[in-house]
């Protein structure tokens, strides 16, 4: 359970839809805003700052995953250290479609691979 959490969440290895990053980021926020409210109060300030450093880490590693589906390498997120225009443009590319087919990063997260099982129980 822990470790599909860790591969879903905090591994930058593969690819990720649009839809799913949007999805996750959403729900590491909300995660990470519970807890942080819970290490503030337990731990003061040092506490809410490990959940920060925590979340950071999961966005960082969605992201690189969703640059994956496009074809670019996780590194691009560096973009965001260039003032103004480097977020944008780093935002633009994590909005993009990803690449069709498998990549060098994996599999295309948008096929079902499964579309023609079916599971009969009697």
């Amino acid at each position: 359970m822990v470790a599909s959490l860790i591969s879903t969440f905090a591994t930058p290895r593969g690819r990720l839809s649009r839809s799913d990053w949007c999805l996750r980021l959403v729900q590491s926020g909300v995660t990470a805003l519970a807890f942080g409210m819970l290490a503030l109060a337990a731990a003061g300030n040092d506490g809410a700052a490990l959940v920060a450093l925590l979340y950071l880490w999961c966005v960082a590693c969605l992201s690189a995953r969703r640059l994956h589906d496009t074809g670019r390498a996780g590194r691009t997120q560096l973009l965001f250290l260039v003032p103004v225009l480097g977020a944008i443009w780093l935002a633009v590319l994590l909005l993009q479609a990803g690449a069709r087919g498998r990549n060098r990063y994996g599999d295309d997260p948008g096929t079902r691979l499964d579309y023609l099982r079916v599971d009969i129980h009697h």
